[in-house]
């Protein structure tokens, strides 16, 4: 009887964990997204990253770390957005 609340209160936890780290991983994707130097140190991250699995070469995790720390230094030093005027 125990182990069965338990298990669901622990299902609950885990399920409000789980939709906590998607919206979180949804807002970063969506700022990094609409940025485009941000965009392009993601995508050569990934692109890197997805090298370094299938190469097993550690000089392109090298290059990943660089990536990624290049998108972290943008995403904490983005510039003030002016404001669009698109009224024609």
């Amino acid at each position: 009887m125990a182990w069965r609340d338990r298990h669901a209160a622990t299902t609950t936890e885990l399920r409000g964990r789980v939709e906590h780290w998607v919206r979180v991983s949804a807002r970063v994707v969506d700022v990094i997204w609409n940025d485009q130097p941000a965009r392009w140190c993601g995508v050569a991250a990934l692109m890197l990253l997805w090298l370094t699995a299938a190469t097993i070469e550690l000089a392109f995790l090298v290059l990943f770390l660089a990536a990624v720390a290049a998108l972290w230094f943008r995403l904490n030093h983005l510039p003030e957005r002016e404001p669009v005027d698109d009224w024609f």
